[in-house]
């Protein structure tokens, strides 16, 4: 993407600008290799609103851990022109049977492309304790 250093951005460049990078990534775990796409805004908002629970008092209440990883993976695993690939919120369900190390390579890579770092979880976290089940979000 070339920048052009002085140009103000107008409304529809801002809306038309393509955004979302396509990447394959290879997991031998599964036998060869995904798509995976940076995360929209929505769908980063749709997995920390997953995850996080806030009190009537607008401050975060409790972490709610469980299913993370599926999260992040049901969101960002898409085919080569970026349509998901899973879009039942059974399919979170499913994603968690599948191996750790996998799970771990494609969460990490989907991360990396949103903006997305251990640290980014890590705050909204806080010291929450992760004692309540993730509400699954509806494709």
């Amino acid at each position: 993407m070339t920048i052009i250093e002085n140009k103000i951005l107008s409304h529809d460049d801002i809306l038309n600008a393509n955004d979302i990078c396509i990447e394959k990534l290879p997991v031998p775990e599964w036998g060869g290799v995904i798509y995976v796409k940076t995360l929209t805004g929505e769908e980063r908002d749709k997995i920390e609103a997953a995850i996080i629970s806030i009190g009537v008092d607008g401050k975060p209440k409790q972490a709610k851990m469980e299913n993370l990883r599926s999260l992040v993976a049901f969101y960002g695993i898409c085919d080569e022109q970026g349509k998901r690939l899973f879009t039942e919120a059974k399919d979170i369900i499913s994603l968690t049977k599948k191996s750790a190390s996998a799970l771990d390579k494609v969460v990490a890579k989907i991360q990396s492309m949103s903006g997305m770092s251990p640290a980014d979880i890590e705050s909204l976290v806080g010291d929450l304790k992760n004692d309540q089940p993730a509400v699954l979000p509806f494709a």
